[in-house]
């Protein structure tokens, strides 16, 4: 539902999730997006911004070189460490917007099947 402004509303439930070409956050209603995004309305300090906009970029650039090596397996470390890596950016942006919002990391899309979990925060505490 939009504000009488025709703005939509603020996401409360957000998604942490590395897909090829897709910004790391996403919300119902309100689509994939990038941490510093106003409309989303969620202000996290510079560091966790910067962070996330890293992630995703190295998710892009390891899909590219996947694409471009195609060797099963070559890059698992890699994807490795960025499933670790988002469910820290994850747990970080949860603990940033507090227990008024639920902060889900559904892991690394291009990852592989090991690559993908689901973890839900609200603020400091694991919900799942």
């Amino acid at each position: 539902m939009r504000d009488p402004h025709d703005s939509p509303p603020l996401p409360l439930d957000i998604t942490v999730e590395g897909e090829f070409q897709y910004g790391p956050l996403r919300a119902d209603g309100f689509g994939d997006f990038f941490p510093d995004d106003p409309a989303a309305g969620l202000y996290l300090p510079d560091d966790l911004v910067a962070g996330l906009y890293a992630w995703a970029g190295s998710v892009d650039a390891t899909v590219n070189l996947d694409l471009r090596d195609r060797v099963e397996g070559k890059y698992a470390s890699v994807w490795d460490r960025l499933f670790r890596e988002g469910a820290e950016l994850a747990r970080r942006v949860a603990r940033e917007v507090g227990p008024g919002r639920i902060v889900t990391y559904k892991g690394t899309v291009n990852g592989g099947l090991a690559g993908l979990t689901s973890v839900a925060w609200q603020g400091d505490r694991q919900l799942w």
